[in-house]
């Protein structure tokens, strides 16, 4: 077919994450009751089988949302950061402070393919996180609290620690899941996270672009080397000022602001069974997509062990929760899987925990990660699905 006959993108603007070939892959997703839909059960499932066309494109969109006019409070957050830009020239502070803008520049530049596979286009970028309590989750930070205590409590925080410190109060997020997921599953990641990804009923999704107009800034998190390769963001508000994750009607009362998150069913959920193993995930009650062991998960006893250390959490009921579309839960485990592999492989540059980092020290194993991963995405996705 030559190229004046060859069909026109409808969205040609949209950028394309998978194979620029843009041929479809056909997808086994099992159909019947689930046997990942808990966390404790590992039935065997006799469910038939159908075939699902999958596009290589991201398919999970936003609609069309018009560029915001300047709000009051985005003027008030401008005016903080000006403030505090001349002490942001201290190296100790420089390199752990990262606005996404520039961060978003500096991964292109680098290669970091992980941090934007994800992204639907230039207009949307997103970061994620799994919640049980959408509506008790907010960031905040107490009026007058200097910089350099703000960014040493975002890192504590970041690395499982000062969590309850009411002058900074923040919330981890992801730029892309596959990548959280993938390095917790590896070996020597922290199951806990997994063990979080496994037991929290919602999926959160916040568009970076809409957070500048609500006076929150967002940033990765950079104090240790491991949330590079997780894709961790933090947000970061006008100190005085507290924004909840979501607004459910009732919690966002007087000055409070809200993040506006989309709150989806999480797929993840139940996705481990009782023994460790890896069992689909579910969507629409009766969808599994991904076959048993499909991502395995290294030490499944110590997957067991990181729960019991757990708090139990009653997760909140809500309601008007929709479901991610079945090619992106697709594409976001082959990366999952293709990122378990690579972490594995090169464990000694990926899993490094409690190592403080410079960015500019680690960027080249950052990007060689970046490069693995995205080969073996691209031939799970050709071969496997």
């Amino acid at each position: 077919m030559t190229s004046s006959e060859e069909k026109k993108d409808p969205d040609p603007n949209r950028k394309q994450v998978d194979d620029p070939s843009k041929k479809k892959r056909r997808v086994i997703i099992v159909t019947g009751k689930s046997t990942a839909s808990k966390p404790s059960t590992g039935q065997s499932s006799t469910a038939q089988q159908r075939q699902v066309s999958v596009p290589t494109t991201t398919t999970t969109q936003p609609d069309t949302v018009a560029a915001p006019t300047p709000s009051p409070a985005a003027g008030e957050h401008m005016q903080w950061l000006n403030k505090i830009s001349a002490q942001l020239k201290e190296p100790s502070l420089a390199q752990q402070w990262f606005p996404h803008r520039e961060w978003l520049k500096y991964t292109v530049k680098e290669n970091f393919t992980h941090f934007t596979a994800f992204d639907f286009d230039t207009d949307h970028q997103y970061i994620w996180r799994f919640s049980s309590l959408p509506s008790a989750e907010m960031v905040s930070i107490v009026s007058d609290t200097a910089l350099a205590t703000i960014i040493h409590l975002i890192g504590e925080h970041s690395g499982g620690n000062k969590k309850d410190d009411p002058r900074v109060r923040t919330s981890s997020f992801c730029r892309n899941i596959g990548a959280l997921i993938g390095v917790a599953a590896s070996s020597g990641g922290d199951k806990k996270v997994l063990n979080i990804v496994n037991r929290t009923p919602y999926l959160c999704r916040i568009d970076l672009t809409t957070l500048p107009n609500k006076g929150v800034s967002a940033v990765p998190a950079l104090s240790r080397a491991i949330s590079l390769f997780e894709t961790e963001y933090v947000l970061v508000p006008t100190p005085g000022k507290t924004h909840f994750l979501a607004n459910t009607g009732a919690n966002v009362t007087g000055t409070a602001g809200c993040l506006d998150a989309v709150v989806f069913r999480n797929p993840f959920f139940g996705c481990i069974d009782a023994g460790g193993d890896f069992a689909g995930c579910v969507i629409n009650a009766n969808l599994t997509i991904g076959g048993r062991d499909e991502l395995p998960v290294d030490t499944p006893a110590a997957f067991n062990k990181a729960g019991l250390e757990l708090p139990p959490v009653t997760p909140e009921v809500l309601g008007g929760v929709t479901d991610l579309d079945e090619g992106d839960i697709v594409r976001i485990l082959c990366y999952a899987v293709a990122v378990s592999e690579v972490a594995t492989e090169l464990h000694a540059d990926v899993i490094k925990d409690k190592d403080p980092t410079t960015v500019g020290k680690i960027a080249g194993k950052v990007a060689e990660y970046a490069s693995a991963v995205e080969k073996r995405y691209r031939h799970l996705l050709s071969t496997v699905y």
